[in-house]
């Protein structure tokens, strides 16, 4: 009776398992479908995301930090790449002394205060991961999608750093190079928080343009973006 028992008992596992097999090839097209498709929302940081904005965004990390690890064991910085790309860019140009030194372990460690960032994209979902982090690090971050309205916040708040993409539309038009002009009309505005530009490939194929036109920095990793705010952090008086 024994050996019948087991036996029933391995048929019902094979029963179970084909079963589940069964299922899933039945609906295999439908769960195809369903990964594949944006009408799976998410919400974080405020902002909602889709299925595949969020599985690109932390490719895009994952392959932020490989490039560094691999860059600290080669004992050079990254080369400048593409967007989301496995070869992200420190710094595409050296920072200013004051922002140099505030990068630093010594100065990351002694301070534990928090900033206050402006960020201005006209699509912040793209950022949602990086806010979220920031966020959750205690820096106070104010999501802006045009020069227009970031230089309103600009005149009625006082940010300890601006982020800024380069492209996006203005008044319902593409400005390629909205992030130069946000920066120009900024320094013409008398406004001094320093600039950091998280763009792709192009920016940083602009990087000597965007220093010239008032940014302390330009870049294409999420790295650099949260080094920025750290370091604006650690140079906010205190």
């Amino acid at each position: 009776m024994e050996g019948f028992a087991d036996l029933v008992k391995a048929f019902a596992t094979v029963l179970w398992a084909g079963l589940a097999f069964y299922i899933f090839w039945s609906l295999r097209s439908t769960i195809v479908k369903l990964l594949e498709s944006r009408s799976i929302n998410i919400k974080i940081a405020g902002n909602e995301i889709n299925l595949p904005q969020a599985t690109a965004s932390i490719g895009a990390a994952v392959a932020d930090i490989q490039a560094r690890l691999a860059a600290m064991g080669e004992g050079a910085p990254p080369k400048p790449g593409p967007a989301g790309g496995a070869t992200p860019t420190i710094f595409a140009s050296r920072p200013a002394p004051e922002l140099e030194a505030a990068l630093s372990p010594a100065a990351t460690e002694a301070t534990a205060r928090t900033a206050h960032i402006l960020w201005v994209d006209d699509y912040p979902s793209n950022n949602t991961f990086l806010i979220d982090r920031l966020r959750g690090s205690g820096h106070s971050i104010d999501l802006s999608t045009s020069t227009a309205d970031a230089l309103q916040r600009l005149a009625h708040q006082a940010y300890d750093g601006v982020i800024s993409d380069l492209g996006r539309k203005e008044g319902g038009v593409e400005n390629p190079m909205a992030g130069r002009d946000l920066i120009t009309e900024m320094r013409e505005a008398g406004f001094t928080p320093p600039v950091l530009v998280f763009g792709g490939t192009r920016a940083i194929q602009l990087r000597k343009d965007l220093i010239a036109a008032g940014a302390r920095g330009v870049t294409n990793s999420g790295i650099d973006v949260i080094a920025f705010v750290d370091a604006c952090a650690g140079a906010r008086p205190s």
